[in-house]
């Protein structure tokens, strides 16, 4: 069959999470499958570790999805279509898959744009109307997913994803990036983060004149960021909180492995793929205990409610007061890595297509 896949999110140069988890997935079809013939599009230079894919480039990046990305699906008449991303295009062909990779702008539309609210919804519509197959990374994900489009019959499928394992485990060529003792977060500095109720129990914790960790906020802002600068300067936490910025592919194995902890306290998260690149790093997890993440890190985190900043203290707290905890908390964590592996997620998918073969 010949299969194309959008990889426009794919070529994004600072990834994030859906970029990281488009690559690795494109990455990993075109290891595990030699049969298929597939054809990468792409608003954006991008290079695989496999070379069985021709790469059509656009160096025109407005208007992909709505007439570039389209006109190609129209000229290459090809069998399957894969959206990695989360909006399929005004034209793809009749066997086309996407993902929906979380419905958190249904269960907090506060924490998003009025922009982003109409593309996620406008997206959705689409994928309903027009999608031969839904994938989703949770089955909490594909339950919301029901719940709200109830209507819907096609294929729905958990494909999973993984991680590059390697990259994140301990390595003593890894420096230091900050010499104090830190608590880590990583990710978009964004309101469905839930960055502000974090501030809230750190700056609970920060009273305490014994207590020495610092706070560091890895990743760009997002929607709501400039309240998360006033929440900071609020509680006197200039000194006490580090915002990075972006951090890139090669230096974001450093934090995670001398983290004293990793937190993340979200709202709403279809998947969450720092706290698997936290267990790759060995290092113990306290998480929101909704949405996904229950599902995600399993035994392997200590769980609070993102809504209670006393709560969410008290368990950074006695995670960090106990070696017992943390010892176990890394054991487990490595334990329930090895549920997630990109062959078995790649295979899915690539089953997925050889289903779809009509001829």
């Amino acid at each position: 069959m010949r299969i194309a896949i959008d990889a426009a999110q794919a070529a994004v140069e600072k990834k994030t999470g859906i970029e990281y988890f488009a690559y690795q997935l494109i990455d990993n079809i075109l290891r595990y499958d030699k049969k298929n013939q597939y054809t990468i599009l792409s608003n954006n230079e991008i290079k695989f570790s496999h070379d069985n894919y021709q790469l059509i480039n656009s160096d025109k990046k407005q208007f992909w999805n709505k007439l570039r990305l389209p006109l190609l699906l129209f000229k290459g008449k090809y069998d399957v279509f894969l959206e990695p991303g989360y909006m399929l295009p005004s034209y793809c062909p009749k066997n086309s898959i996407t993902y929906v990779h979380d419905l958190g702008f249904k269960h907090f539309p506060e924490c998003y744009s009025i922009k982003n609210k109409l593309l996620q919804e406008g997206a959705l519509k689409v994928a309903v109307k027009k999608a031969k197959g839904i994938f989703f990374l949770t089955e909490n994900s594909k339950k919301d997913f029901h719940e709200f489009y109830p209507n819907y019959r096609r294929r729905m499928q958990v494909t999973g994803l993984s991680i590059d394992k390697k990259r994140f485990r301990g390595d003593s060529n890894h420096k230091r990036p900050i010499k104090d003792e830190y608590i880590l977060y990583v990710g978009r500095l964004e309101k469905k983060k839930n960055i502000i109720n974090l501030l809230k129990a750190f700056a609970s914790l920060a009273e305490n004149g014994s207590f020495g960790h610092k706070l560091v906020l890895a990743g760009k802002p997002g929607f709501g960021y400039e309240n998360i600068l006033k929440e900071i300067k609020k509680n006197n936490l200039g000194n006490k909180v580090i915002l990075t910025g972006y951090v890139n592919n090669e230096n974001l194995p450093n934090y995670y492995q001398y983290a004293s902890l990793f937190v993340f306290p979200s709202l709403y998260e279809g998947f969450g793929i720092p706290i698997l690149e936290a267990f790759a790093s060995g290092t113990p997890v306290v998480c929101s205990n909704t949405s996904s993440l229950p599902e995600v890190a399993g035994p392997g985190a200590k769980y609070f409610n993102p809504k209670k900043p006393e709560q969410m203290a008290r368990i950074i707290s006695e995670t960090l007061c106990s070696d017992e905890t943390n010892k176990k908390l890394i054991q487990l964590g490595k334990e329930k890595l090895e549920d997630y592996d990109w062959e078995k997620t790649a295979k899915k998918v690539i089953e997925t297509f050889n289903s779809l073969d009509e001829k």
